[in-house]
């Protein structure tokens, strides 16, 4: 059987591995591990999603309904009610003025309830548009100071009040994109220093670095081809194992998998028979210019790991992501639990205010508000 990693070629072959053979086996083992927790991540953060819209914000939704309408049955009896003492009416205010608060908090401005904000101005005193509008502008205006500060410059005053959250956000991204590309606009139009001998030996590690990335998979793919194609091999043991190179070949090139590709390289021209000292030399030269092809393909792996939960794909359910000590799902599920939970109590405060004597309930309401 044709093994792909270096390690694998001899039983003791552990000990006889160079330097660079090292770092290769360690960058792949990394490379591969992350491509994992690539997928992993994403994978459970679209269970997430899944669970988010599926099953937790349909429950949030009834739980919303059943809250306003309880909400407004309160304010009904709490206008209406004569049997209710001033001490029932102050509290039933302050539990209103909670209640109206919380349910605009959940829509924006421009799709606020009437009914609700026409409670909300008789309980607080004040017009909820007027109120949301004020609000926005001054958090707006504070975000443009505090960026500001901070030598980036963003326009929100053209932000839209029904997705006002999402494109502060874009806007935000937007600017310190632009901030960046600016300041390394400058830093490339700066006097250029004289360069050290280190600063020109990684000069040379770059420019060998970039004739790999040139060459590409594409061309890597045929000069292997060439060489590993059965076709082309009349001995029947050879052709068997080529078959098997082939392959995996073809299955790195159509899978865009440099790594693998660049393995099986190293691999071939330690298995070629012909000129072993010039191959192992030309190995070790390639494994160093490999090994910082896959360095920097593990740094970009990195950062694309760190930045999976950023995608806007999962900007609604980013308030679960903060938290390093539970998992999302975890977090969702004692969301679900309260909602339910909360559901089954307005439900049942909306049916009894709705019976013929509500004067019980709401007395209960305000023993428990105390």
């Amino acid at each position: 059987m044709i093994m792909l990693t270096l390690t694998k070629q001899k039983k003791d072959s552990t000990s006889n591995l160079s330097v660079e053979q090292k770092n290769f086996n360690r960058l792949r083992k990394r490379v591969e591990k992350l491509h994992l927790l690539i997928k992993s991540t994403q994978e459970e953060l679209d269970e997430c999603l899944s669970f988010y819209y599926k099953v937790l914000i349909p429950e949030q939704q009834n739980l919303f309904i059943y809250l306003t309408e309880s909400t407004k049955l309160i304010y009904i009896h709490y206008k209406t009610l004569p049997t209710l003492t001033k001490k029932d009416k102050k509290i039933l205010k302050e539990i209103l003025s909670h209640k109206v608060r919380e349910i605009l908090s959940k829509k924006s401005p421009c799709e606020a309830d009437p009914e609700v904000c026409a409670i909300f101005k008789d309980i607080v005193g004040v017009d909820f548009q007027e109120l949301a509008l004020l609000e926005m502008n001054n958090f707006k205006k504070n975000i443009e100071e505090k960026f500001k500060k901070e030598g980036v410059d963003i326009d929100l005053s053209n932000i839209d009040d029904n997705h006002y959250e999402f494109e502060i956000r874009s806007k935000i991204s937007e600017a310190l994109s632009e901030f960046r590309e600016k300041m390394e606009e400058q830093q490339s139009k700066s006097q250029p220093k004289q360069k050290s001998k280190r600063e020109l030996e990684k000069e040379k590690k770059a420019q060998e670095l970039e004739n790999v990335q040139k060459k590409g998979l594409s061309t890597i793919y045929k000069q292997l081809a060439k060489v590993v194609h059965p076709d082309l091999e009349q001995d029947p043991a050879k052709k068997s194992e080529k078959e098997v190179l082939m392959k995996r070949l073809t299955h790195a090139y159509d899978n865009n998998d440099l790594h693998a590709l660049l393995a099986l390289e190293i691999e071939w021209m330690n298995r070629s028979e012909n000129d072993v000292t010039k191959n192992a030399q030309q190995s070790n030269e390639q494994l160093k210019i490999f090994n910082s092809l896959l360095k920097k393909q593990t740094e970009s792996l990195e950062e694309e790991l760190s930045m999976v939960c950023m995608n806007p794909k999962y900007f609604s359910i980013q308030d679960y992501l903060i938290d390093d000590f539970y998992t999302p799902i975890f977090q969702m599920q004692i969301d679900l639990r309260q909602a339910q939970s909360s559901l089954k109590e307005y439900r049942e405060v909306a049916k009894k205010l709705l019976s013929k004597d509500p004067l019980k309930t709401l007395r209960a309401i305000c023993a428990a508000a105390i």
